[in-house]
């Protein structure tokens, strides 16, 4: 069973600032399996490790390894233009107070009726309220 992997869960198991033990067992079966994404994982992933950077708290050579172990999951990206996913996302940051960001995770396991995985507690809360299943 292939889950719509949240970033927050996968910079918890390979950022070493983070470093969780649980993140990464529950992250592990896909780091060969795959799982699913919305288009912007990448970003997502890119993002806070450039910000630890700039602020000191990781080497960018460190951040740079953990970016790599990340982008190496194997992951089928959404295929639906961004335009045509916002008309399910925003009603889902109206309804549970996510980001548009954290809702794009949400719709896309809603559209696949695929399990969530994701430390985020926001998009945990919304995930049950919707039915999801949490990893």
């Amino acid at each position: 069973m292939k889950a719509v992997i949240d970033a927050s869960i996968v910079l918890a198991a390979l950022a070493p600032d983070e470093a969780s033990p649980s993140a990464m067992r529950i992250i592990e079966p896909f780091l060969l399996g795959g799982g699913h994404a919305p288009a912007l994982w990448p970003f997502e992933i890119a993002n806070p490790l450039y910000w630890k950077v700039r602020r000191g708290l990781l080497s960018s050579t460190t951040a740079e390894q953990a970016l790599k172990s990340a982008y190496r999951i194997p992951l089928t990206f959404d295929q639906l233009s961004p335009a045509e996913v916002a008309r399910d996302v925003v009603p889902l940051c109206w309804k549970h107070g996510l980001t548009a960001y954290d809702a794009a995770y949400l719709e896309l396991a809603l559209r696949l009726a695929a399990p969530l995985a994701s430390i985020d507690n926001a998009l945990i809360r919304a995930a049950a309220a919707e039915g999801v299943k949490v990893l």
